[in-house]
């Protein structure tokens, strides 16, 4: 009797120890489909910042090539080169630096650290907003964060379908170290149709109050869904989730299958944070998918002199799906288009030719 008691216990712990480890572990399958996109010598460079921008039946593959200040679209029926927009870097509407850029309703934004720039998707210069400018309540205590497209693609604008506007970090004028630097709201909201800006109620999360965390790894990153505004820390294994009617937030954990719960986010020495950022493991930016109704959060994960890059999948109410480990040669760069996501291989680059690889996630059946 004694040996079949130990026998069902010992049996239980192991099938619970299982159950969990579904849950936090499941790795989901996918498939992979190659497009291979003409050029016409219109390379792109290896910074990447890929969006889709969407008409009249047809998605088009975006990327802004730094070295030549272009901006430049494919057919993605066609898988070939459509048009490219090329920014003047001097006189009227100059463009000398792009920080992040959006497509909205045939408007592009283009975001720099000091200000906004409009254009039609001609190129013609439509009007420039001074960042200082757009929230005059916190114009005198804060600034507006740099969008910052990079390798490392830090921070990521974005635009609010359901208000018409843009969602833009705020912090103070000081640094990391200083006391107060956490204790004020760290977002605010452009109107695009009133053209006016104010603060949203959201303050650094509790979890970053220190002397320690640096500042870009403290920011927290938005995405905006119907009625709540979610966001996280690059750091933390933690979503958080603003409702806009009840002025509320909850939280919701989650774990990742190769990443602490915590990433040592500490820095020792005040002027070692880019180095900290660059070589550390981290989370990036959380992307909602229109098409598929979820969600996506990237990470990377070194090893010796690997690095690879991991994908977490939520469902719309935030719960965890599970996970793909990306091939190597992939970052955490992506577009989201209706044929699945958009990935470039920076291994393979061709001048005449560049290949986008559509990763198919197979997601759980309800």
């Amino acid at each position: 009797m004694k040996k079949l008691l130990l026998l069902i216990i010992c049996f239980t712990v192991l099938l619970f120890a299982c159950n969990n480890q579904d849950k936090t572990e499941l790795n989901l399958s996918f498939q992979i489909d190659t497009l291979k996109i003409n050029t016409q010598e219109n390379s792109l460079s290896i910074t990447d910042a890929p969006n889709i921008y969407y008409r009249n039946g047809t998605e088009y593959y975006t990327n802004y090539n730094e070295a030549f200040n272009t901006l430049i679209f494919f057919d993605l029926n066609k898988f070939d080169f459509d048009r490219k927009i090329q920014f003047k870097k001097s006189g009227p509407g100059k463009l000398s630096v792009c920080d992040d850029y959006i497509i909205h309703k045939d408007t592009l934004l283009v975001f720099t650290t000091f200000y906004v720039k409009f254009y039609n998707l001609s190129g013609d210069h439509i009007k420039t907003l001074q960042l200082k400018d757009i929230c005059p309540p916190i114009a005198t205590q804060y600034r507006l964060a740099r969008a910052g497209i990079s390798i490392s693609n830090i921070l990521k604008t974005n635009i609010d379908s359901k208000n018409n506007s843009l969602l833009l970090r705020t912090f103070r004028n000081g640094l990391p170290y200083e006391d107060g630097f956490y204790d004020n709201p760290v977002l605010c909201e452009y109107s695009l149709n009133s053209q006016k800006a104010d603060v949203i109620p959201i303050t650094y999360p509790q979890e970053v109050y220190s002397k320690y965390f640096y500042d870009d790894l403290a920011t927290p990153h938005f995405v905006a869904k119907g009625d709540s505004i979610i966001y996280h820390c690059h750091f933390k294994s933690l979503l958080y989730v603003y409702n806009r009617k009840t002025k509320k937030t909850k939280e919701i954990k989650f774990d990742a299958n190769h990443l602490p719960n915590l990433i040592n986010g500490k820095i020792r020495k005040k002027v070692s944070g880019i180095t900290h950022m660059a070589l550390n493991d981290r989370y990036h930016n959380l992307t909602y998918d229109k098409y598929r109704n979820i969600f996506y959060l990237a990470y990377n994960k070194k090893a010796k002199d690997i690095e690879t890059y991991h994908l977490i999948v939520f469902d719309n109410k935030l719960n965890k799906l599970g996970e793909i480990t990306l091939p190597l040669g992939y970052s955490q760069c992506f577009a989201i288009s209706k044929k699945g996501l958009l990935f470039r291989n920076t291994e393979d680059l061709a001048y005449y030719h560049f290949n986008l690889y559509v990763v198919k996630i197979d997601l759980p059946k309800n």
